[in-house]
Formats: C-alpha cells, sequence, structure tokens
C-alpha cells in the first residue's frame, strides 16, 4: 500500500496502525506530495494507494488521473481517497477522477482497517523510519492534535 500523504505525522500514523494489523508489510517509501504519487506507483506497483486530496505540487485528484491515464489493462490499482473532504460532491470528484473509494479524515482505525482487509495480502509500500510516540500518532491521525491542520 503506497501512503500519498503531505503531512508526515498522518503518514507516520497511518502506517504504524495498518503494520499494528498485519506484520507482513514490504518496506518502501511513502509519497509527500501528487508528483512523487505518480513516480512511486510506477516504481513499485504498489497493490492500493491511498492518496490525500490536498498535496503540494499536484493533487490527489491529478495524481490520480495521470496514474489512471498511463496504467496497463490487466494493471488496475485501488486508489482509496483520503481527505477531509467529506460531503458526497467531494466523494463524487473522487470517483470521477478514477478513484475507488472515500476515506474522511481524521481517520477512523476502523474504516482504514477495512480498507486495509479489503486488500489482504497486500503489501505496505511505506517505511516507518520516524520514532514518534503511538498516543501522539494516534491523536494526530484522529485529529485530535490541536495546531495540526490536517487537509
Amino acid at each position: 500500500m503506497l501512503i500519498a500523504e503531505d503531512q508526515t505525522l498522518i503518514r507516520e500514523g497511518i502506517a504504524t496502525l495498518l503494520a499494528q494489523q498485519n506484520d507482513d508489510f514490504e518496506i518502501l517509501p511513502g509519497a509527500a506530495d501528487g508528483e512523487q504519487a505518480i513516480e512511486f506507483a510506477r516504481r513499485y506497483r504498489p497493490d492500493v494507494i491511498l492518496m490525500d486530496l490536498q498535496m503540494p505540487e499536484l493533487d490527489g485528484l491529478e495524481a490520480t488521473r495521470r496514474i489512471r491515464a498511463v496504467e496497463q489493462p490487466r494493471r488496475h490499482v485501488p486508489i482509496v481517497a483520503l481527505t477531509a473532504n467529506v460531503y458526497e460532491d467531494d466523494r463524487r470528484r473522487c470517483l470521477d477522477a478514477g478513484m475507488n473509494d472515500h476515506l474522511a479524515k481524521p481517520v477512523n482505525p476502523d474504516k482504514l482497517f477495512d480498507v486495509r482487509r479489503a486488500f489482504p495480502g497486500q503489501a505496505l509500500s511505506y517505511r516507518v523510519g520516524l520514532r514518534c510516540d503511538i498516543a501522539r500518532l494516534l491523536n494526530a491521525i484522529q485529529g485530535r492534535e490541536s495546531g495540526d491542520a490536517i487537509s
């Protein structure tokens, strides 16, 4: 699973939560912007992509369109939106761009695990390198840490 999210703390938290559910994962980099997401999708060919919508350089919608434009017919990677935009109109824009599903931030761990379970046996494409306090990570991805704008 490739985690495309510009906020390091959120990437780390999601990767940590997913790793706690399944010890069997491949260690690859996470993407901090849409351009990296496209490059990493091409290079590492992840089985699933969690794609933030609001990232620098290139947003998640355009990154998804570009990934879909060069995708091989028999190699359709599921892309799940990761966003604070939770209205039906936002969900429709995600689907219209080629995303398969929509996961709202702050991330509900149960819904994150549902995404993980929807693709059993897939490899996580993220390296957990930053040593952080787990409680701080969980609070941040669930939107409880003050001062962090989650987009």
